[in-house]
């Protein structure tokens, strides 16, 4: 469990040195991205130890099936809210996001 917590990186240092070097802004988007999925596989694999450790199933169907729950959920939830929050913006900026 505590790989899965010092194992997220941190982009703070790469995306600054980046900015140092005026790299283009979507390779930046995407380093920032990127260290997003680490952050939540982190999470996933921490939630999946701490459940084992409580003792909670272990099989690898169990395993399997909380990463997937966790996984679509966070795709699905983080999905609506970066549409809402499009829409919004479109709304309020008058500019066209979408």
């Amino acid at each position: 469990m505590f790989g899965s917590i010092i194992s997220c990186t941190d982009p703070i240092a790469v995306v600054s040195l980046l900015k140092s070097l005026c790299v283009n802004k979507r390779l930046n988007t995407i380093i920032e991205g990127e260290s997003l999925i680490n952050d939540a596989t982190g999470l996933i694999l921490y939630t999946i130890g701490l459940k084992t450790y409580l003792g909670g199933s272990t099989s690898i169907f169990s395993v399997l099936g909380l990463f997937i729950s966790l996984t679509g959920g966070g795709l699905l939830l983080g999905g609506v809210i970066g549409f809402i929050v499009a829409i919004v913006m479109k709304n309020l900026f008058n500019d066209t996001l979408m």
